[in-house]
């Protein structure tokens, strides 16, 4: 009588080690799809800033800046380790959440669309806008603030670039050719708007 032992048969240790080999693969995978996003997300932002510095502008990260869109006064430290930010940048570590620009036109307005996290944007004294150049706000869904202070070129036009901002709480206006009549019908759209003219 012969006796047949099957030799193809995977012993225990090697059904663990190809168990945990996928797993490790798996892990890999997701660890490197998170890095390429948040890297992709800190380099956009960063050349955003880079452009609105250049044109003159100003932002304020979320950790300098305080609930009201304010600047800290305790000057704050930026997060993560010193080495690791000097080496890669603040921009992996803090989000900008505020942007102030005091010269802009509609070309140097549109990087804002890069910024989807801003909450608070600023737009004041040489500022040449146009009702078409305000349609950047729409890719901006945590936008709670706007404050327009000098663009005569603005129209109660701009405001269907507001409709889809459910965040948005705070309009305040001055010097533009928008009318309490466009308000009050942008505030029938968002009911938790406050605006000031």
């Amino acid at each position: 009588m012969e006796l047949n032992f099957r030799t193809d048969a995977p012993k225990p240790w090697q059904r663990w080690f190809r168990f945990r080999l996928r797993t490790m693969l798996v892990a890999i995978a997701m660890i490197s799809l998170w890095l390429s996003t948040t890297a992709n997300r800190a380099n956009k932002q960063r050349r955003a800033v880079e452009k609105i510095k250049a044109a003159g502008g100003v932002v304020g990260y979320d950790y300098e800046v305080d609930g009201n869109f304010n600047r800290r006064e305790d000057d704050p430290s930026p997060p993560g380790p010193d080495w690791l930010r000097n080496l890669i940048g603040v921009d992996y570590f803090a989000t900008v959440i505020y942007v102030e620009f005091n010269t802009a036109d509609d070309q140097s307005l549109a990087v804002v669309k890069d910024l989807p996290n801003l909450r608070a944007l600023e737009l004041t004294d040489d500022v040449k806008l146009t009702d078409a150049g305000l349609e950047c706000v729409r890719d901006l869904p945590q936008l709670e603030a706007l404050y327009i202070d000098g663009c005569e070129k603005l129209t109660d036009a701009c405001l269907r670039h507001l409709r889809s901002l459910k965040h948005l709480s705070c309009l305040i206006q001055l010097s533009t050719g928008i009318s309490l009549e466009g308000l009050q019908d942008l505030q029938r759209a968002l009911p938790n708007l406050r605006y000031e003219m």
